[in-house]
């Protein structure tokens, strides 16, 4: 039998208090440990089930894995598609108990079976211990479904989807608990990959509320409340009331009504929300991401001294399409008109960092500049956009580049990029108006394997197998 792993030493911080991501040398310690694990059974993680393509055929407890059961009954257009799909999921399910029972009865007479790399196989998550990759999401209720359709492709492409830790922050009006009984269907049709929603929560989380039974106000005087839903969901709901800057930009802001959306915000002032609860490293994504590489590859990434900002090398825009270089604020910064501007839609960042260089007020700043010079009829700052333009410059000087593969963008507007450029990126970004929950989305394909249906929010209808926006903003 395989004994438990220990859980690593953690710096103190406030609690309630998740483990802390902060110091790095012990997680290329365990790292190390991990690629020398042997058969007598140090530590066991469960085997990559990378997607090359969505169509291709993969193994997940010796059955086929009904995201690709899925795929294929969309993709060949049976009549009943959910009744199909329902009833392939249900053989699946009872194939795969029947496998795994046979398994476990083998398991002290038979050695564990190691991946290519070295690791252990692990069948099934384990739901003992708190995760300790910081994965953020901000989202409206009408992108509920792109957001947990972009979770779970996270936790089903990730070696051990146990370290992984989602938190979704939310508008302060939303409902957290119509957010986690969404999760609880993919926690339901998953459960090798995803803990269930309504298990009692280890210690870790002993001062947090589980969603389904009530709210937990951390610290009413910033209007953060916040609770878990199961182990992997940590659901903060936002309130822009406490941040007058942002009730100002939209109401003097001549950009388009969705680009000034509350949760487009929300990622300036990410330090104020979860510094409180010891997380110091996170991974931003977009909802309308989809992951199919490991995202511990881009969670070791180290930063060189200074940086703390780590986007994806991606070079689809120049700066000169953001920026206007007659600014004199653009003309002494180190931009360059014709080099590859930023995009923000995925990245890491070192929180800690973050707040200690009092980025937010950097952000607050060039905002202003900007308004005053298009109040005084001159050019802005920026050409385009909000958020992204002023985000990306105020962290311009602590950026640090990582491989273009983490952020694979333009699917929601260039109708000519290549299938397999796409099958082989870690995260596809549908940056663009069609996105693939959409009737006129692009490479739909790619997102249909990892969606599951939903019940409709209260302002958003259900259309097929994708939510469509019926109010509010995009």
């Amino acid at each position: 039998m395989q004994e438990e792993r220990p859980n690593r030493p953690t710096k103190a911080f406030v609690t309630p208090q998740f483990k802390s991501s902060a110091v790095f040398d012990e997680a290329d310690n365990e790292d190390a440990e991990d690629s020398q694990a042997t058969e007598e059974g140090k530590f066991s993680e469960r085997a990559p089930p990378v997607l090359e393509s969505p169509q291709r055929k993969i193994m997940v407890s010796g059955v086929h894995d009904p995201n690709f059961l899925k795929a294929k009954i969309l993709r060949e257009g049976f009549g009943n598609r959910m009744s199909q799909y329902a009833k392939v999921l249900s053989d699946a399910a009872k194939r795969s108990h029947d496998h795994t029972a046979a398994m476990s009865a083998a398991q002290d007479s038979k050695p564990s079976k190691l991946s290519p790399t070295g690791r252990k196989y692990q069948k099934q998550v384990q739901c003992t211990k708190s995760g300790d990759i910081h994965v953020v999401y901000s989202s409206n209720s009408h992108e509920y479904g792109a957001m947990l359709a972009s979770a779970y492709s996270a936790l089903r492409n990730t070696y051990n989807p146990n370290r992984l830790l989602f938190h979704f922050v939310i508008p302060a009006s939303a409902d957290a608990d119509e957010l986690c009984s969404m999760a609880k269907v993919y926690s339901d049709a998953y459960p090798d990959v995803i803990c269930p929603v309504d298990a009692a929560l280890p210690k870790e989380f002993s001062t947090v509320r589980q969603c389904a039974t009530s709210l937990w106000a951390f610290e009413p005087g910033k209007g953060r409340s916040n609770c878990m839903c199961g182990l992997h969901f940590h659901i903060v709901q936002f309130d822009p009331s406490q941040y007058p800057m942002m009730d100002h930009i939209r109401r003097n802001s001549k950009d388009r009504k969705e680009l000034l959306s509350v949760m487009n915000f929300a990622r300036n002032f990410i330090d104020d929300i979860l510094l409180p609860w010891g997380v110091e490293r996170i991974i931003y994504m977009d909802v309308d991401t989809i992951v199919q590489g490991d995202l511990r590859d881009l969670w070791l990434t180290r930063f060189r001294p200074g940086n703390f900002f780590a986007p994806a090398h991606t070079c689809n825009q120049p700066w000169g399409f953001w920026f206007n270089f007659k600014s004199w604020v653009i003309f002494n910064s180190l931009l360059k008109e014709d080099g590859c501007a930023v995009n923000a839609g995925v990245y890491l960042l070192d929180v800690k960092q973050y707040a200690s260089h009092k980025i937010q007020d950097r952000i607050a700043k060039l905002i202003s500049i900007h308004e005053q010079r298009l109040e005084g009829k001159m050019k802005g700052i920026w050409r385009r956009g909000v958020h992204q333009p002023s985000f990306v410059l105020a962290l311009y000087n602590h950026t640090q580049r990582v491989d273009a593969k983490w952020n694979m963008g333009q699917l929601g507007w260039d109708d000519n990029l290549k299938q397999e450029d796409i099958a082989s990126s870690h995260i596809l970004h549908w940056n663009g108006q069609r996105k693939p929950w959409n009737p006129d989305g692009l490479y739909k394909h790619f997102w249909l394997p990892y969606a599951l249906p939903l019940p409709a929010p209260r302002n958003a209808l259900l259309l097929g197998n994708c939510l469509v926006k019926s109010g509010g903003e995009e």
